[in-house]
């Protein structure tokens, strides 16, 4: 986490989903970085934040279901409501290996996130991401760096549990 902020200049985060909300267990910022209106114990709702999005874009049908079946509340008015849109939002980020959120839960605030994949059942246990402005996003940069962080914490986590 802490060479991903440093590579990027930008706020990374460590989650995991919790009761279908995202649970922030860490948070690394640099001094310049965009202001992140988020604190390690904080919870966002999975639907509207990229953390939440990778990490139930890999997850059993059932938790997925979950979320896309309650209430979708709106934050701001890129925020997706809508369960249809939301599933093919998820399915999106399956493919893609990333989830990008842009302004859904706070406008000027964009955020990219890759799950961390548990090696031997394929499900995820926590997701990275890194948070920036707009004008400051880096899309295919950012995804690579979270694909890359993600698989090697992944595999150091998963193998340390044998």
């Amino acid at each position: 986490m802490v060479e991903l902020a440093q590579q990027t200049h930008e706020t990374v985060h460590l989650a995991v989903l919790h009761n279908g909300s995202v649970l922030y267990l860490e948070k690394l910022f640099q001094h310049y970085a965009t202001p992140c209106p988020t604190a390690v114990g904080s919870r966002r709702p999975a639907h509207c934040t990229a953390l939440g999005k990778a990490l139930l874009a890999h997850s059993p049908d059932e938790a997925m279901d979950q979320v896309i079946s309650g209430t979708l509340q709106r934050f701001t008015h890129r925020t997706i409501v809508n369960p249809d849109l939301l599933g093919r939002d998820l399915a999106r980020a399956r493919n893609d290996g990333v989830a990008v959120e842009i302004e859904e839960f706070r406008p000027g605030l964009v955020c990219v996130a890759a799950p961390i994949m548990h090696r031997h059942d394929n499900t995820p246990i926590g997701a990275l991401s890194i948070t920036s402005s707009v004008p400051r996003l880096k899309l295919r940069r950012f995804a690579s760096l979270l694909n890359e962080a993600s698989a090697a914490l992944g595999a150091r986590l998963t193998s340390a549990s044998r």
